[in-house]
């Protein structure tokens, strides 16, 4: 549809695309210091002032500056962001590279984000579906010693026995517990109403989270098609699985993110898979899905372009001082900050012999699933070379996603 979303989500070659190939670094530019942001500020809000406030007032009704996003990124952003984009006027990137940050750019954004969280929610409901099918195959050939009586009470015993596990593992704290709680995409969200049809046209009315309940309508199934009945994401390295199969979701999310966000994505999942509620011998499974993702509105936060050195340099060069060097045989790097509003629906279900205690706690009844929509104000980046040093055309790669209440950067 527009040429950043063909660039970003475009099939290419297994060789371009491995992560195996690239160095592991979050982002090709270093983020913005807090003086450079303070000084971009300044100088934004003379020249929206003093200097051509007609320009800024129609970069205004574009809605390419968006003062609402202010109480989620800062309220220096749209004058950091005017000032962002006056720099790329004063580097003549139009002009150089055929870039223009214009309303094309975002919504090509917006879909290509809407891509990335289908592509995820696929992995996800294939990982979760190995999962259930691990514990369907071995809840009932564990045997528990010791839990049958000579008066043939093994079934009251066995719930028992699993009413202890669980309640005592649900009091034991890790740290773990808390870490992946803090890289969760979805957060710690308020229980708020579901926003209503006219709220969901406009973006940022709401806070940061909201969650809402409503009844099982049946979650629809990701907009990826699942390639992956034989793939196993839970033991096998995600780079692997994209190089077997180039219609796998692997493959796909490695196309469309930078080397470092692809393997930081399976660290998290692994970690997430690893403190679910999963035992050998459990009576019950937590079935867990997500689907119905919807990008509600996005919008630019802040925009660089900047050269950096090669990578033979850059072993040589600091990482807080990669880029703003003036050889011309550099690579021309560009880096575009977006929020967005998402929201996404979460099911639940517990399935088997559940103990009342347990159905108590969660929430939830036997053969009853739980959909829960989920709402969120989030920060995606955007890097790309403008001026590649193997001559390939712009490519945009998701570099990050982040929560807006999360201010340090990896």
């Amino acid at each position: 549809m527009f040429r950043v979303t063909r660039c970003l989500l475009q099939g290419r070659k297994l060789a371009e695309v491995s992560s195996k190939n690239f160095p592991a670094k979050p982002f090709l530019l270093h983020p913005k210091s807090h003086f450079q942001k303070i000084q971009d500020f300044f100088k934004g809000a003379s020249l929206a002032v003093f200097v051509a406030p007609q320009e800024y007032e129609s970069l205004l009704e574009r809605r390419l500056v968006r003062p609402e996003i202010a109480k989620f990124v800062g309220t220096s952003s749209p004058f950091t962001l005017y000032s962002d984009m006056q720099a790329l006027r004063d580097q003549q990137v139009a002009e150089k590279y055929g870039f223009e940050l214009n309303e094309n750019f975002v919504e090509g954004a917006k879909v290509a984000i809407q891509k990335f969280y289908s592509v995820n929610a696929d992995i996800y409901n294939t990982i979760q579906a190995d999962r259930q099918a691990e514990w369907e195959k071995g809840k009932d050939s564990v045997a528990y010693s010791g839990v049958e009586d000579s008066e043939g009470n093994s079934d009251v015993k066995r719930k028992d026995f699993t009413r202890r596990r669980f309640f005592r593992r649900q009091q034991t704290p890790t740290a773990s517990r808390k870490t992946t709680a803090a890289s969760s995409k979805t957060g710690k969200s308020s229980r708020l109403p579901a926003p209503s049809a006219p709220q969901r046209t406009r973006m940022f009315s709401r806070t940061r989270h909201s969650k809402s309940r409503r009844p099982d309508r049946g979650v629809k199934k990701s907009s990826v098609t699942s390639t992956s009945a034989n793939a196993d994401y839970m033991n096998s390295d995600w780079d692997d699985i994209a190089d077997s199969n180039p219609d796998e979701p692997a493959a796909l999310l490695r196309q469309m993110t930078t080397p470092w966000l692809f393997k930081n994505m399976q660290q998290i999942s692994d970690v997430s898979r690893s403190l679910q509620h999963l035992g050998d011998g459990d009576t019950f499974f937590l079935k867990t899905s997500m689907g119905n993702e919807q990008l509600l509105d996005c919008a630019l936060v802040s925009a660089r372009v900047e050269t950096i050195p090669p990578e033979s340099v850059q072993p040589e060069v600091d990482d807080h001082e990669t880029s703003g060097g003036n050889d011309d045989s550099w690579p021309v790097v560009a880096q575009i900050e977006v929020v967005y509003d998402v929201a996404q629906s979460h099911t639940t279900e517990v399935l088997g012999d559940v103990p009342n205690e347990i159905l108590d706690k969660l929430g939830l009844q036997v053969g009853e699933p739980r959909v829960e929509t989920i709402n969120e104000v989030r920060i995606a980046v955007f890097e790309g070379y403008l001026e590649h040093p193997n001559g390939d055309p712009l490519r945009w790669k998701l570099a990050l996603t982040r929560s807006v209440n999360q201010f340090i950067h990896p």
